[in-house]
Parts: structure tokens; sequence; C-alpha cells
């Protein structure tokens, strides 16, 4: 779990810590490599923060480079897209073919 995040729309409240869009990009890039060192093959990233989605797109960028499946979901979603993403990380938690791996919900 990452405790931060892209956050720059919220620094006017007090307490608020963000990342720029590199840092995080990287940072989501960086996990991503560790777990398929350990052996890992297929990688959902669930998103619980809006502000994070363009840099979760670094799914689309990997998955070919690491050689597996990698999707995102976002949650707290209620509606159709929301439903593809989950199908679609359903689908590459069981080893199924994930056509579409960078989905935004």
């Amino acid at each position: 779990m990452l405790w931060t995040g892209l956050s720059q729309h919220h620094m006017s409240f007090g307490g608020t810590f963000t990342l720029d869009f590199q840092t995080l990009f990287n940072m989501i890039r960086c996990v991503c490599e560790s777990v398929v060192r350990h052996g890992f093959r297929r990688i959902v990233l669930l998103n619980g923060h809006g502000g994070n989605e363009n840099a979760l797109r670094v799914c689309a960028e990997l998955s070919p480079k690491l050689g597996g499946p990698i999707v995102q979901f976002a949650s707290g979603r209620n509606d159709c897209r929301a439903a593809q993403a989950a199908e679609q990380c359903l689908a590459c938690l069981r080893g199924r073919d994930v056509h579409v791996h960078g989905v935004a919900a």
C-alpha cells in the first residue's frame, strides 16, 4: 500500500501530502518490477484516489515489458466501467488473457 499519491488539488487543506506525477509513476513502476522479480506474473493495482488514475496508466507500458498482465481498478465506482474493470481484474487473477491492460475505472 502506498500512503501518498497525486493530491496537488488538495494542497489547500492543511496536512496534505502529494507526490508529483513522475515520482508516483516511477514508484508504481518500481513496485511492479519488484513483485515480478519475486515471481508474480499477474498484477492488479487497486486505486483508492481518482487523482492517481493517470499515473496508473503505467499498466499499458509495463505489461509487455514485464511479460504479464497488469490491470488497474479504481475502488468506489458504481457504474458499468467499474464492472468492466472488475471483470478484467478477475480475469487477470485467474490467469486468463487480459487484452485491456490499463483499465481506467
